[in-house]
């Protein structure tokens, strides 16, 4: 990562952080251990890309990126009750190192001396209304962009996108990753798993970059024809794909610590990614048995991390997800050049490096 795309996420984090945490949306909101559930994820920082993402691409097409701060804000919340609904479908125990959201309410619970299975389910309970009001406060966010100068139907548009056509296709992509888990692998492409992953995690990253894009350009409606603004949103694509591979990647190849969650979760939930798809592709009939014995495996130890990471790499399948990564980088590096010239063309095209090659 650039010295410069460095600072330029660290103000942005900063800034997320500031909107967030400042506005009053989650105050009235009861009883306190919700309060409290909304705000958590939101304000426990994380990568903040989507943020940044929308704000480069402000700046990007001549806007003055204060004004996109609201709408930055709100896809950081989106993004986060999305998570919240996510730890609870994969019965993830933690989140950027901490509690997830639902296992934190759990603990909760049980402090005040419920059982361990009422504990559980408020947890869960609690956890999923925290997400539904995570997903209207990100809505009420976005509409206070007229607060800051942006006129009132760019916002509409902006509102309307978000809702009409990123939370359905976003949402069936996240529908399509459950289906997946529970067929057999067998019955799972590898062109399925990539349109999942685009509709899943593509979607909303898109809306990032064409909002950005609206709100620099002062256009809503209509702002998709510009020939621009659709290559960045190839361009969002392209990252978003990158990002979920080198995602896959490091759930078997990083380590723990950076990435705050267990190694290897998505083999214990039975996940089919385009890794795992690959690896299989590629071996025999001995080793597909000896990597399927691994699936759905609720713990695993040193060892097996070990023996899951050697299969994967001597069947040629971590060099391919690694090599399409790199790929779709240099395809997001080479949209990026033909669009405006300054100096949030470089951040982006920084932003595609650095989003295939970060290790956490």
């Amino acid at each position: 990562m650039t010295g410069e795309l460095l600072r330029e996420l660290e103000i942005n984090s900063d800034l997320m952080g500031r909107v967030i945490g400042e506005d009053m949306y989650p105050v009235s909101v009861m009883p306190e251990c919700l309060r409290e559930a909304v705000r958590d994820y939101p304000l426990r920082g994380g990568k903040r890309l989507r943020s940044a993402l929308l704000r480069f691409c402000c700046g990007l097409f001549g806007g003055d990126v204060d004004s996109a701060r609201f709408a930055a804000a709100a896809v950081e919340i989106y993004h986060n009750w999305t998570l919240v609904h996510d730890d609870i479908i994969d019965d993830d125990a933690l989140r950027r190192h901490r509690a997830s959201s639902h296992a934190s309410l759990a603990e909760f619970a049980s402090s005040l001396g419920m059982g361990c299975s009422d504990a559980l389910k408020y947890g869960r309970d609690m956890a999923m209304l925290a997400g539904d009001i995570q997903h209207g406060w990100a809505a009420n966010m976005l509409l206070r962009s007229v607060e800051c100068g942006v006129l009132g139907d760019v916002v509409l548009w902006l509102a309307r996108e978000l809702h009409e056509n990123v939370g359905r296709v976003l949402i069936s992509g996240e529908a399509l990753d459950v289906d997946y888990s529970h067929k057999i692998w067998d019955m799972v492409t590898i062109a399925e798993v990539r349109r999942m992953l685009e509709m899943k995690t593509g979607a909303l990253l898109d809306f990032c970059a064409v909002s950005g894009a609206a709100i620099g350009m002062g256009i809503g409606e209509g702002v998709r024809e510009d020939s621009r603004v659709a290559l960045i949103s190839k361009y969002a694509r392209a990252i978003g794909l990158a990002f979920q591979l080198r995602d896959d990647w490091l759930g078997i190849y990083s380590d723990e610590e950076e990435t705050g969650k267990p190694l290897a979760s998505d083999l214990s939930g039975g996940k089919p990614t385009m890794l795992f798809l690959r690896t299989l592709e590629n071996l025999d009939d001995g080793g597909r048995s000896r990597f399927m014995a691994f699936v759905r495996r609720p713990k695993f130890s040193h060892e097996d991390i070990c023996e899951i990471r050697r299969i994967i790499s001597d069947s040629g399948a971590e060099a391919a997800v690694l090599d399409e990564c790199s790929a779709l980088a240099q395809d997001a590096k080479s949209l990026v050049d033909a669009l405006p010239r300054n100096r949030y063309n470089g951040l982006l095209s920084d932003l595609a490096d650095h989003v295939t090659t970060r290790n956490a």
